[in-house]
């Protein structure tokens, strides 16, 4: 035996007295006299089963769901925009040291005809008569 989710009453099983309807959201019972529907609208809804019953919690949740779809568009929104800004900072990381790599590099010489050395690189700096001769050669 269920309990009406109105009134707490125990509903038997269903007989012409006492018809018991369930909610189709919850799937809790409740009794037609606490249901709310005018007597006209109990025996359709008793005579047909493809009318659904929802119980004024569930009303309730049923009329949130628009305002509940909105936010979650707005957090989705928003979730993306920060994933937007995540991979900017990631790439503005990448320009920054691609600009200091480039930095760095725009001081080299690069000099053509002149074998490169076999040894250990050492990166002195070479004065301009030193470069002069090696350029005139």
């Amino acid at each position: 035996m269920a309990l009406c989710l109105k009134c707490e009453k125990q509903i038997a099983k269903i007989d012409d007295k006492n018809p018991k309807i369930k909610c189709h959201g919850c799937e809790r019972q409740i009794c037609v006299k606490c249901s709310g529907l005018l007597a006209e609208l109990r025996v359709v809804f008793l005579q047909s089963p493809t009318l659904k019953y929802l119980c004024p919690d569930c009303e309730f949740g049923v009329r949130q769901l628009p305002a509940l779809r909105k936010l979650v568009t707005q957090l989705q929104y928003e979730i993306n925009e920060l994933k937007c800004k995540q991979n900017q900072c990631t790439s503005l990381e990448v320009m920054i040291s691609e600009i200091a790599e480039r930095e760095k590099r725009s001081r080299n010489v690069i000099l053509l005809g002149i074998p490169e050395s076999q040894g250990e690189r050492t990166y002195e700096p070479v004065s301009s008569m030193t470069l002069n001769k090696l350029i005139l050669r």
